[in-house]
């Protein structure tokens, strides 16, 4: 049984109305867990939650496959001015593992760094910076800032950090191989479609949970 660990993310679902909000983990034994008062995802204000509220709670386990159980709220808690929910740790038959068969892709709008090996045939080393377009565990695209002499077979490494990430966090650095470059609606430059070859599990876990937080998001907002 994949049990949610100290500190994880949940992500949770209140299942009247479908609103859904994301904590972390507090404390966690054989009967209980408790975690803090969840943030909505549609805004910056929190889920309201109560005693006997069902919810859907959704967290990954470590080998990336979503586990989900339902379950209701069994008490809100209020110890030295901090509130926090407390649900029954569920059985094993409880919980749901869902293996992810392919990466989910998202859209996404932050700065990546590249860098280009030299080939053969004399084309140097390039480095250089891009915004991008959308990610998912296996892969990125993002569009270069100026024309990249690339072309689709070629080995890259990108590096980038993720949308809240902790300035402590490290960032997210990995190999891909280029799969093709698709023209911009706009501009000339086109978009690089990058697929990871290389890329750490603890990294990719990373993304995976940042792409599923975010189409929850997108959902939220009724964009998907």
């Amino acid at each position: 049984m994949a049990l949610p660990k100290l500190g994880q993310q949940l992500f949770i679902m209140r299942m009247r109305d479908r609103e859904r909000g994301d904590a972390h983990v507090l404390d966690i034994s054989q009967t209980a867990i408790v975690f803090e008062l969840p943030l909505s995802t549609n805004s910056n204000t929190l889920l309201a939650l109560d005693a006997k509220d069902p919810v859907l709670i959704s967290y990954f386990a470590v080998d990336g496959s979503l586990q989900q159980f339902e379950t209701t709220i069994h008490q809100k808690i209020a110890q030295n001015e901090l509130q926090t929910l407390q649900i029954l740790t569920p059985k094993a038959e409880e919980i749901r593992h869902i293996q992810r068969r392919s990466f989910v892709r998202v859209p996404a709008n932050f700065a990546v760094a590249f860098l280009v090996p030299k080939r053969e045939g004399g084309i140097p080393l390039v480095r250089g910076k891009g915004l991008t377009h959308d990610i998912s565990g296996g892969g990125i695209r993002f569009h270069p800032e100026s024309d990249v002499p690339v072309v689709a077979g070629d080995t890259i490494t990108v590096q980038f950090s993720l949308p809240k990430d902790a300035p402590t966090t490290p960032a997210v650095s990995a190999k891909g191989i280029v799969l093709r470059l698709k023209p911009h609606e706009l501009l000339s430059i086109p978009i690089l479609s990058i697929r990871f070859t290389e890329i750490s599990n603890a990294a990719q876990q990373r993304i995976v949970q940042y792409a599923f937080k975010r189409q929850l998001e997108l959902r939220a907002k009724g964009l998907e």
